[in-house]
């Protein structure tokens, strides 16, 4: 649950997730890029991006005891969101991985933009795997495409990476239906990504959910400091300046 939460106010604001109590950071001491000072030495290789991911009931987090499946957690920090967080989007892109024959998450092959893989082959037209993005007698693909966002946590206002592949590839449709109708940069909006429990024959599993933050009928828009943020460091991706993963971000 959340308490006292606006995303307007720039006064710090306790969170509480799964009974752990979260603080968030006040909106007004965040700076942009440029103006961290003491940062100066390092350069983008320096530093990586965290990656959001939702936890499932064999993820590594869950199995060392530190976390629950349905939480949103940030590897790098180690922080559980809990089942749903606020964020304010920065930018989109599409890839595309090619896993194991025992689909677990050992990569073979990779796309950073869906088009081209690693290794020079270009996708769907000079695949080196016998079609592994087609379905096959019914069986889902060994390529999957993903749709990665670069986003902002409300709570926790320091850029990170959400990607949204397999059952969760409908959520991630949903959001670019969303950014795309709101008509203005993406990072204008408040949105609310959170987990959905669902079983099948194969056992439980959580999806990922999205919908855009909307409190007494109107939709939140982000504040003047979450913008500057999130522009600055959109226009610092564009730039080949950040990376994520010891990966250069494809735009």
């Amino acid at each position: 649950m959340l308490k006292n939460v606006t995303a307007q106010t720039g006064q710090e604001e306790q969170r509480e997730s799964n009974g752990r109590s979260l603080v968030v950071a006040p909106t007004s001491h965040i700076v942009t890029p440029d103006e961290m000072y003491g940062l100066e030495g390092l350069e983008r290789e320096d530093i990586t991006l965290p990656r959001i991911k939702l936890l499932q009931a064999m993820s590594d987090e869950v199995s060392n005891n530190n976390a629950s499946p349905g939480e949103w957690f940030n590897t790098l920090s180690g922080q559980s969101y809990g089942s749903s967080f606020e964020f304010v989007p920065i930018s989109v892109w599409k890839s595309r991985t090619y896993f194991s024959e025992n689909r677990d998450d050992t990569p073979i092959c990779r796309s950073t933009d869906s088009f081209t893989s690693i290794d020079g082959h270009k996708c769907l037209i000079e695949c080196p795997h016998d079609k592994a993005w087609d379905w096959k007698d019914e069986v889902p693909p060994l390529c999957t495409l993903s749709y990665n966002y670069l986003v902002v946590p409300l709570v926790d206002p320091f850029p990170a990476v959400v990607t949204l592949m397999k059952s969760s590839f409908k959520a991630g449709k949903a959001l670019n239906t969303l950014l795309m109708a709101a008509r203005c940069p993406v990072w204008f909006w408040v949105y609310e990504f959170y987990s959905v429990k669902q079983s099948n024959n194969k056992g439980t599993f959580h999806i990922a959910t999205v919908k855009k933050k909307v409190v007494d009928g109107k939709s939140v828009t982000s504040n003047d400091e979450m913008r500057q943020l999130a522009e600055h460091f959109y226009r610092m991706a564009k730039a080949g300046r950040i990376e994520t993963d010891n990966e250069e971000l494809p735009f």
